[in-house]
């Protein structure tokens, strides 16, 4: 049903009830909680409509004997009311209408309100990086949040890429965490999982990551990255069509078509030439008739069937290319994880190697803190099938070669470190992330993390991860 608001008063009115509670009646947009004469009147109730995408409103005259919700964050239609109020905590004699989902739950005499606006998150790779990082977000936030990881990264990295540690860490951490060893790639078990959970957010953090491992593994690279995805989106159709979906997906899918901008190159880095290119790359860059690596083309195929799952169906799909992402819940291997991995063997001692370039490529680093709360703002507001570059931006841009005089000043240690002339498949020579997009569209959103704070907070957790080794 699209109606405008004249409708909807007449939609509505014919609905009266004697019951001395309210009952909705549901459609597919609105919803229409019919009063009881005991709360009509002068003094009227007050309602809130609330969770993911509803409004809370205030009413305290209603003649009408109606409340009328439309399911949109912003719209609630009301007799009297032109618009939604500040929100606030039900009166005395408040109802409080709860979204969940596609249908209210109306609870009587709610003086104190908790734990109403919860939703129920799901996060895949809930055990890595970003994963770990937005479950425990949510769930600060009261949100119900379960989490789909089942170790794959030891699979391709071995026990150097096992991410146990980070599940027991998230277990200890959070309240309302739960975690489910699922497969992605498993089409029954997703329909399983999103038959017996109505999800209002889905975070899609699972994913084979390491460009160089793909060409190893293409089939079981492409199984994850593709079909993994596909799997997700079409269960979130099937069962959650409201719901908000993020996808991380990765500046590899411009393939080295950065490599085309015009460089100069100085003493430590490469940087762009030309004064139009110092913000980075944009969304504008090309994804096609470009050198991807594998990784970077299961990545793609899974970037654009999200963003058509978002524009044909018009569900709220968001497309993140993130650029180098970090942080301390990173278990960094030589094939994926660059400042994690940086870290890890200047601390623990062995040989780092450094892929061609001169060790003057470049990479822009967003903390795990600040990638969720771009997707926090997304869901908030989202915008189906919208595609954006994730990364630091310029300002925590770092070459290789920086990267390593920073970490050795702040460790104290001296990196062993080789140079191998052959530069990775694919490789980004300079790549700066151009964050104007998003920040147009969501201008609370900023860098909260700058570079030092990253490398200090991943330091920290290597520190307190090799302890217990050392002690043993």
């Amino acid at each position: 049903m699209r109606h405008s608001g004249v409708g909807l008063h007449q939609a509505a009115s014919g609905f009266r009830t004697t019951a001395t509670s309210p009952m909705p009646f549901f459609a597919d947009d609105y919803a229409f909680v019919v009063l009881p004469p005991s709360l009509s009147g002068p003094h009227g109730m007050t309602t809130v409509v609330s969770s993911s995408g509803f409004v809370r409103v205030s009413l305290h005259s209603n003649p009408a004997r109606f409340v009328i919700v439309k399911k949109q964050r912003t719209a609630a239609i009301l007799p009297g009311e032109s618009r939604a109020s500040r929100p606030h905590r039900p009166a005395q004699r408040g109802w409080l209408f709860a979204a969940c989902a596609r249908r209210f739950l109306c609870t009587a005499g709610c003086r104190n309100w908790s734990g109403v606006e919860r939703m129920k998150v799901l996060v895949t790779g809930s055990s890595g990086l970003i994963g770990s990082e937005a479950a425990e977000h949510f769930d600060r936030q009261g949100h119900e949040v379960v989490g789909v990881d089942n170790n794959m990264r030891r699979v391709f990295f071995g026990a150097a890429g096992d991410t146990l540690w980070n599940l027991e860490r998230l277990k200890a951490a959070t309240k309302r965490f739960q975690h489910a060893a699922l497969d992605i790639r498993d089409r029954a078990g997703i329909e399983e999982l999103f038959r017996t959970h109505r999800f209002d957010l889905i975070v899609h953090c699972a994913a084979q990551p390491s460009h160089d491992k793909a060409r190893e593994i293409p089939l079981l690279d492409f199984e994850v990255n593709a079909l993994g995805s596909v799997n997700l989106l079409e269960a979130t159709r099937q069962h959650s069509p409201e719901a908000v979906f993020v996808f991380l997906s990765t500046n590899k899918v411009y393939g080295d078509a950065p490599n085309e901008i015009p460089l100069e190159e100085l003493e430590k880095r490469y940087d762009y030439a030309r004064p139009e290119d110092f913000a980075g790359v944009d969304e504008t860059c090309r994804i096609d008739r470009t050198l991807h690596s594998l990784f970077g083309a299961s990545k793609a195929a899974a970037d654009l069937v999200a963003q058509e799952y978002g524009r044909y169906f018009n569900m709220k799909v968001g497309v993140f290319r993130g650029g180098c992402l970090a942080g301390p819940s990173h278990s960094g291997v030589e094939l994926h994880g660059f400042l994690s991995y940086l870290v890890k063997v200047t601390l623990a001692g062995g040989t780092y190697s450094v892929f061609g370039y001169k060790g003057k490529q470049v990479r822009d680093n967003i903390h795990s803190h600040d990638v969720v709360r771009a997707i926090e703002e997304f869901a908030a507001n989202p915008r189906p099938g919208e595609v954006y570059n994730l990364g630091g931006g310029r300002e925590n841009s770092v070459s290789t070669l920086e990267a390593i005089e920073r970490v050795e000043q702040m460790t104290g240690r001296k990196l062993n470190w080789r140079y191998v002339d052959e530069a990775r498949k694919g490789d980004h020579i300079c790549y700066i992330s151009n964050l104007g997009k998003f920040r147009s569209h969501y201008p609370k959103w900023k860098i909260t993390k700058g570079l030092d704070t990253i490398l200090n907070e991943i330091i920290a957790s290597e520190r307190a991860q090799m302890t217990p080794s050392a002690a043993r």
